[in-house]
């Protein structure tokens, strides 16, 4: 089979066999590789559209201790330029305000391929990226590096869950902007932690606005 270069490969390619040329060829793994080269850095899926302190951001801690489940569907992955597959290392959230307790002990990260949109994903097959780990939250822009990066499929919706314990107070000790959508919370006003894979069971309008970073 033809095999086409650069010049005609389509940007955005996720697989060599998907991608047909006019002519009968393929796009082999050069195409796909140059593709991923292509990819910016760092994407926001959601951009922020609030600084309200609202239960769906990354750092809400009214309550003692919280679990987070949200979802970055594939076309929002794709629209903010991450069009193949890749592996994420880190990603950034924003704190706008920051007061009384902000130690928060036991933040944990999950990720998850799946086809839900919204939901409980504790069923999903969360792996850990993040093992619990004391996150000294600070205003303006906080750093959460993946002890496990991720490698995401490019194909499939990017399910998340956050999770941290008790922080030492009730004093709405942090709270990170937010962005449209929805995330499902547990929480309770109890010493103790969460862990990613418990159950996320109540709707909450607004998903953390994560910036996400890429290092493949």
């Amino acid at each position: 089979m033809p095999y086409f270069s650069k010049t005609y490969g389509r940007i955005g390619a996720t697989s060599t066999s998907a991608l047909v040329s006019a002519n009968g060829g393929v796009f082999g793994p050069d195409q796909v590789r140059w593709d991923k080269q292509q990819l910016p850095t760092s994407i926001t899926p959601v951009p922020a559209t609030t600084s309200a302190n609202t239960y769906g951001n990354a750092a809400y801690s009214y309550y003692a201790r919280s679990v987070l489940h949200f979802v970055y569907t594939q076309a929002e992955l794709a629209a903010a330029g991450w069009t193949v597959g890749c592996t994420i290392s880190s990603f950034t959230y924003n704190i706008p305000i920051l007061t009384a307790y902000p130690t928060v002990p036991s933040y944990a990260v999950g990720m998850c391929h799946t086809a839900l949109t919204s939901g409980n994903l504790a069923a999903q097959g969360l792996t850990t990226v993040r093992v619990p780990t004391t996150q000294n939250h600070v205003l303006g822009t906080n750093t959460i590096t993946l002890t496990a990066p991720f490698a995401w499929n490019g194909t499939s919706n990017l399910g998340i869950s956050l999770a941290w314990g008790y922080p030492g107070g009730y004093n709405l000790s942090a709270y990170a902007t937010s962005g449209a959508g929805t995330t499902f919370r547990s929480g309770l006003d109890t010493a103790g932690t969460y862990a990613i894979t418990d159950a996320a069971t109540t709707s909450i309008t607004g998903r953390p606005a994560l910036t996400l970073f890429r290092s493949t």
